[in-house]
């Protein structure tokens, strides 16, 4: 029978290789790495006998020559011990103390702020980082930091602790406003002195016009309201305000209804109107008093007339309305002539002054009232002229009156006409 290998004997044999192996030592800092790897190895004898079963009689075969088999059990998962022992005794290992200073990030606190639209935050005070001496101890493995430990720490410069707003209010939100900015009021309203109905009313603004929000209470709104006497201030409900933001069609309702605000009796002519050559269109078209078309085909020159001259074109084509009905009077049909111009009252249709077209007579009449009526002596009016104040009484409706016509009501008429041509343009 051949040589059996039973597992102290492996044993032996293994632990004389492990003694010869020439290993590597490494230390530093007197730390020394050891790596014992144990491998387990199983060693299987087996013998066998060889037996044959019958149905009725047991019959033994005579034992053969027994064979000796000598069998290894394989270790799927076998250790390679030499690679471990190289990769383990070539690691490095150091540990380095030092002192140094470190940065240290403030604290921030957030506190609510409803003057503030929902979400958005807004640095109160600025936060200011500190600075600590600290003794850090680091485990290096190959040069690579694999711990860090820091066993003191002292503060050389405290932190600034940061505060920081944090918006809630959701109507800020909603318009895409914050305090300060321009608001608009979507209906018309009286500003209150306090936050509630039962408050004395300050002043009566109209709808669409421009207003500062100054704060906020609850569901109402303080604000500000330029007029002509000056600003007021006062309470409103939030939910009459709207913004640009969010309703863009708000400006152009806000143009014309601030034009539309300065009609007055006593406003003074001698400044353009302010509406565009779109608006006089719109204002002197689709008008069924204007049989002939008269105003209709001319707004735009009426426009080019406040312009050119620096007067009230609604003002202008208010009196060329009265002075003809609307384009339907004799002389307005016959001689072209809108305001009767030059005419006397013992014989109109003939003292009256004949034009070749419409537009002659309106810019005729545009330089009289610019030259003579609105304006002061040696005011600069046009093309170098000076007025002359010749029949100035005031640059108003009713200072016109006086010497341009002899009915007393003429004045109450041509602004009544003005009044529901501004009308045409409310929003």
């Amino acid at each position: 029978m051949g040589k059996r290998y039973t597992k102290e004997r492996i044993k032996l044999q293994l632990e004389y290789k492990f003694k010869n192996v020439k290993a590597s030592k490494r230390t530093i800092r007197g730390f020394s790495i050891i790596l014992v790897a144990v491998c387990a190895l199983s060693i299987t004898v087996v013998s066998t006998n060889r037996i044959i079963l019958a149905s009725n009689d047991m019959k033994v075969e005579q034992p053969q020559q027994m064979q000796e088999t000598k069998s290894f059990e394989s270790n799927s998962s076998a250790i390679d011990l030499q690679k471990v022992l190289n990769s383990n005794l070539s690691t490095i290992k150091t540990i380095i103390t030092s002192e140094e200073e470190q940065e240290v990030e403030y604290p921030v606190t957030k506190v609510d702020n409803p003057l503030l639209p929902k979400g958005e935050e807004k640095v109160k005070k600025a936060g200011i980082k500190g600075k600590d001496k600290v003794t850090v101890v680091r485990t290096y493995e190959n040069n690579e930091v694999v711990e860090e430990i820091v066993t003191q720490r002292t503060t050389i410069e405290p932190t600034t602790e940061e505060i920081v707003e944090v918006g809630t209010s959701e109507f800020l939100a909603n318009n895409k406003v914050h305090i300060g900015d321009t608001m608009y009021l979507i209906e018309d309203v009286t500003l209150k002195q306090m936050d509630n109905e039962a408050s004395l009313d300050v002043v009566s603004v109209k709808k669409y016009l421009d207003v500062k929000l100054l704060d906020l209470s609850g569901d109402w709104a303080k604000i500000s309201y330029e007029d002509k006497d000056g600003t007021k201030e006062g309470y409103v409900k939030n939910i009459k305000l709207t913004s640009s933001a969010v309703n863009q069609d708000v400006l152009e309702k806000n143009r014309l209804q601030k034009i539309i605000t300065k009609l007055d009796f006593n406003m003074e002519l001698n400044k353009p109107s302010g509406f565009t050559e779109d608006d006089f269109k719109k204002m002197l078209s689709g008008n069924a008093q204007d049989k002939n078309l008269v105003f209709t085909n001319n707004a735009t020159f009426f426009y080019q007339m406040e312009q050119k001259y620096n007067l009230n074109g609604v003002f202008l084509a208010a009196m060329g309305i009265h002075e003809s009905q609307w384009g339907t009077s004799r002389i307005a049909m016959d001689k072209k002539n809108l305001f009767g111009y030059g005419a006397y009252d013992s014989d109109a249709y003939t003292y009256s002054f004949e034009f070749e077209d419409y537009t002659e007579g309106i810019e005729l009449v545009a330089k009289v009232l610019v030259k003579h009526y609105l304006n002061t002596k040696d005011t600069p009016v046009y093309d170098g002229e000076l007025a002359t104040g010749k029949y100035y009484n005031g640059p108003n409706v009713s200072g016109v009156n006086v010497r341009y016509a002899t009915d007393t009501n003429w004045a109450n008429a041509v602004y009544t006409i003005m009044e529901n041509l501004y009308k045409k343009l409310e929003p």
